[in-house]
């Protein structure tokens, strides 16, 4: 065997594990896991965190996440061809076959685990996972009602994970509503750069029935109301000084910049949103975490 043929043979399980992970997108995936955690943490205690069932519900999460987006991926396959032409399906370098098996084998896997979790936690996963497959092929296209179906499943992780390690507290609930304003705002932000792709597929989202001026005023109006939530517990009585201040720097203010990103409209800018849309998200979890 010749040196190239050897180093054909050993960079393509690389290449195609590359290609896996650009569809799966892993970080968020593992981003689900860390929140399964922190919910588990808020409904009981930080010992609970790396007990068996609190690991296995982040990896049963994890799992049914990678799922949601390989069937994500199948659905847009047109749609990315204008949108990202470079992601996995459209470039051309995973067939839809193997995308279907990958899929498959992700969905069992995570309804496994979590039947070793509970009936309740089973039914759970097996909503989430249905939930996953009615947005990408039935609610994608349509106006806010598949952006509030996405934030609600990424919310709804946070009592997923306290189900595991307790109750389901009141700081789990408040880092609920949180969490769901902000994810909503952020899948409107994302329709609205996609909305030449969306048109292309003939998906009806709210970018594509009242144009991308309109839709921004509708993100703005919700990330600003993320923002007032977020200081909200503490004005009640409900939250710590520490929560305050936290959420002030790493959610209300980080906020503020990318609603000033958008004044102009442009691509670019809606482009640099979302990607700190990305930060604040992890960011977010710091006040979260003081919910408890």
């Amino acid at each position: 065997m010749t040196l190239s043929g050897a180093r054909r043979i050993v960079s393509f399980p690389i290449n195609q594990s590359v290609v896996i992970f650009q569809l799966l997108r892993f970080e968020k995936p593992i981003a689900a896991g860390i929140i399964t955690l922190i919910g588990v943490y808020l409904g009981s205690n930080i010992s609970t965190v790396l007990s068996s069932p609190a690991l296995r519900a982040a990896l049963a999460i994890c799992m049914i996440d990678a799922f949601s987006f390989a069937v994500n991926d199948l659905n847009d396959a047109v749609a990315d061809k204008v949108n990202s032409p470079k992601r996995p399906i459209p470039s051309g370098r995973i067939s839809k076959q193997a995308v279907v098996v990958i899929a498959i084998l992700l969905g069992a896997g995570g309804l496994a685990v979590a039947a070793t979790l509970g009936t309740k936690l089973f039914l759970f996963a097996l909503l989430l996972v249905t939930a996953s497959i009615i947005y990408s092929y039935w609610l994608k296209g349509t106006v806010l009602l598949g952006n509030a179906l996405i934030a609600i499943m990424i919310a709804s992780i946070l009592i997923y994970g306290a189900m595991v390690g307790g109750e389901v507290t009141s700081g789990v609930l408040m880092a609920l509503g949180l969490t769901f304003f902000f994810i909503f705002s952020q899948e409107i932000l994302v329709t609205i750069r996609d909305e030449n792709g969306d048109r292309t597929a003939g998906v009806k989202t709210i970018a594509v029935l009242f144009g991308g001026s309109r839709s921004l005023v509708v993100f703005r109006t919700i990330a600003l109301l993320a923002a007032g939530l977020s200081i909200l517990p503490p004005l009640l009585g409900l939250a710590s000084a520490p929560y305050f201040v936290a959420a002030i720097a790493f959610v209300v203010l980080p906020i503020i910049t990318m609603v000033w990103l958008t004044r102009s409209h442009s691509n670019e800018a809606i482009c640099k949103a979302i990607v700190t849309m990305r930060y604040i998200s992890m960011l977010s979890l710091i006040p979260i975490l003081l919910l408890r």
